[in-house]
């Protein structure tokens, strides 16, 4: 598989759970799609959430306005993740879009 947004790998996943309750809760772990992948995501399973780790400091232009369009309450922060080297961290701030 060449190397893309995504699309094609979250649009079957999402397929594959079809049998799941509507409602049930789900966590995107390490998510670095674009907006529609996480349109999808929370169409299919309006209890989406979706976790971010220091990779947000490289992400695109799409992939930081899929991480501004989420709800606060849909962000989840991996502060265990080994991508947190001791010593001070850089922050990226993603500024809201109305």
């Amino acid at each position: 598989m060449r190397h893309d947004s995504g699309l094609e790998v979250n649009m079957l996943l999402i397929s594959l759970l079809h049998y799941l309750p509507k409602t049930q809760a789900v966590h995107v772990h390490a998510f670095m799609g674009a907006p529609l992948i996480a349109q999808l995501w929370i169409g299919a399973f309006p209890n989406t959430h979706f976790s971010f780790n220091r990779c947000v400091n490289g992400f695109s232009a799409d992939q930081r306005k899929a991480l501004a369009g989420l709800d606060n309450h849909r962000i989840l922060y991996e502060t265990d993740a080994p991508y947190f080297p001791m010593g001070i961290h850089t922050v990226f701030f993603v500024e809201p879009t109305v």
